[in-house]
């Protein structure tokens, strides 16, 4: 991470930081990403059927993603993801993941426009699902956690998409650590490595996301997590999780995980291209 994003004197590499969705090789190595992705190298053919595929997808989930949405999709230019141009949008397969994880929240939580719901993304990555939330949830403060490597980009896709939103780094949180409430009501993101979770007030969320993480840490990050997750979410809170039902080698499935006595199902689907089930629960006490 360090070669790629900043040079022997410490200053950020401008170039690569502005790029760092463009380059397929970069982009997995940072991301771990298992995403087809549109690459030029792989020739006219493959890129094509690639497009077509994702072309088609678009259109099945036009049955029963939110219109809104819908009709306002597009990949953002942060990072110069090469991307399918459709229709005057440029789709790509990881945008309709954060299609499904925006619609099955909006469809599911009757989120308030005037009141302040606080969010926690476990897992952000660089901000997709937040930037697609965010139309849904103007007033909300949302709360993204992820490696302090991933927040580096997390905060230049965020600042580029939202120059006018307030979004809150470490610096600006560091001297709050005790009182966190000042924070969360005049920031509209705050982004934060893991240690801050253990700041965060009991019953202060409104809702946790987890897409695609959870399913596959170590047993012993999987239960920090679970129980951190409990601990912050409000009565009548909601926990939703988009994660591998079953045990891998890479970590614990979504159906052997200790949390669902204290929640009661609102939905589980499983007609997404990912392959794992949706799930939202609502916290009972």
């Amino acid at each position: 991470f360090r070669t790629i994003f900043f040079d022997e004197n410490n200053k950020i590499i401008k170039k690569n930081l502005e790029n760092f969705r463009a380059d397929p090789e970069i982009y997995s190595k940072i991301f771990n990403n298992q995403y087809p992705y549109i690459n030029k190298k792989d020739g006219y053919i493959k890129s094509y059927l690639t497009a077509i595929d994702l072309v088609l997808e678009y259109h099945r989930y036009a049955s029963r993603v939110d219109t809104a949405l819908l009709a306002s999709l597009s990949e953002s230019r942060a990072g110069n993801y090469l991307s399918i141009n459709y229709r005057g949008k440029k789709l790509s397969e990881q945008l309709i993941q954060h299609m499904v994880v925006t619609n099955d929240l909006v469809k599911h939580i009757p989120f308030s426009a005037q009141k302040r719901e606080v969010i926690l993304d476990i897992g952000c990555g660089f901000g997709g699902s937040a930037r697609l939330l965010n139309a849904y949830t103007p007033n909300a403060c949302q709360i993204l956690l992820d490696l302090p490597e991933t927040l580096f980009l997390t905060a230049y896709y965020l600042k580029y998409n939202f120059p006018n939103k307030k979004i809150a780094l470490l610096e600006d949180i560091y001297p709050h650590l005790d009182n966190l409430d000042e924070v969360i009501a005049n920031y509209d993101f705050i982004i934060i490595p893991p240690f801050v979770l253990d700041y965060l007030k009991a019953e202060s969320v409104d809702l946790v996301v987890n897409a695609s993480s959870l399913a596959f840490m170590s047993e012993e990050y999987l239960n920090y997590y679970l129980k951190e997750t409990n601990r912050l979410l409000k009565n009548g809170g909601y926990f939703y999780s988009l994660n591998s039902s079953e045990d891998s080698e890479w970590g614990t499935g979504s159906h052997n995980w200790d949390y669902r006595a204290e929640y009661l199902t609102i939905s589980q689907g499983f007609d997404n291209r990912f392959s794992f089930p949706q799930w939202l629960g609502r916290k009972m006490g």
